[in-house]
């Protein structure tokens, strides 16, 4: 672990999205505009590796020894070794029509999820497959309990993974209400539950037990866990360690830093401890609820328990701050 109670690491270029990869070890964060992937090593509070991108339209997924980078432009879809930072492989995006998002497990060796409709019409049909890490093709899974709620390119739906790659939550962006979604990973079938209602963000935990949300914490087959008598309607987001939970207080006034956070055990509505300042600076206009893109703010808080690190992205998109 690096010197010093707090470190801050600065990008070369601006962040449009981030996801975890090796375990929560690393952060794979996307610089859009530079066409720049800076992969961020946490315990050691550093940029390991800079690797170019050839688009300024990918979509980013990391494994336990894996990245892997989508070229929606050019239709190409690619894997790297974590360990070098070599590519293994590339391949013609192994699924149909148009990507929409992609997942994976940080802490898995896959599969991983695709969200991909038939073309860019708005109702054109949106279904869920699941590819082979390792061959990057298709495999024969079926969904059971319905297809799922997002079923047109139209949706702008989020896709969440547990660490082990098991579960996935998913909400949507584009209409209310956003949707409460969750689908298992079984060796033959993804099963699907939905519910028809909206709680910001469905992030599920590092094993898949729970699924936190912007509005509560549920398990992966959608019930609501704890006593529910306080902050009923709280923002969790998940840390490494499927027993812990970060509580965020999303102060309604414009004041720098208004964004704290807690630590809760998962089940009980008290707080554990008080996290130091997250250091997001002002939420101001940076709400989810009807954002675009795919950069919300369960992506830019993190707490890995092994290295006993704490990370955030500020709002400003320009560094990476380990404390």
């Amino acid at each position: 672990m690096f010197k010093g109670e707090a470190k801050t690491i600065p990008f070369p270029g601006t962040a449009t999205d981030a996801v975890l990869a090796r375990g929560g070890t690393y952060l794979l964060v996307v610089l859009g505009i530079e066409k720049k992937l800076a992969i961020v090593n946490i315990p050691k509070g550093i940029i390991e590796k800079i690797l170019p991108l050839s688009s300024d339209d990918v979509l980013v997924a990391g494994t336990m020894n894996h990245i892997l980078v989508l070229d929606r432009k050019k239709n190409i879809l690619e894997r790297y070794d974590i360990n070098n930072f070599t590519r293994q492989l590339a391949v013609k995006t192994p699924v149909s029509g148009v990507v929409k998002s992609m997942a994976a497990g940080s802490a898995s060796n896959g599969p991983v999820l695709f969200h991909h409709a038939q073309n860019t019409e708005a109702l054109a049909n949106a279904i869920f497959s699941v590819v082979d890490l390792m061959k990057l093709k298709e495999l024969p899974v079926d969904t059971k309990g319905g297809s799922g709620h997002y079923s047109s390119y139209r949706d702008a739906a989020h896709l969440r993974a547990s660490y082990n790659g098991r579960v996935f939550g998913m909400w949507a962006t584009s209409h209310s209400p956003t949707g409460l979604q969750s689908m298992v990973l079984t060796d033959s079938a993804l099963l699907c539950k939905y519910e028809h209602d909206s709680v910001g963000h469905v992030v599920p935990s590092s094993d898949g037990s729970h699924i936190c949300t912007g509005s509560g914490i549920y398990t992966a087959g959608l019930k609501r866990i704890g006593s529910g008598v306080r902050e009923v309607s709280k923002p969790f987001v998940p840390t490494s360690h499927p027993r812990f939970v970060i509580g965020l207080n999303l102060n309604e006034d414009s004041r720098e830093n208004s964004v704290a956070g807690d630590i809760h055990e998962v089940g009980t509505d008290v707080a554990l401890f008080q996290l130091p300042n997250l250091k997001l600076g002002a939420l101001g206009n940076n709400r989810d609820s009807w954002i675009k893109h795919d950069f919300t703010i369960d992506k830019r808080i993190y707490f890995n328990y092994d290295s006993h690190a704490l990370v955030t992205i500020p709002f400003t998109n320009d560094s990476v701050i380990v404390q």
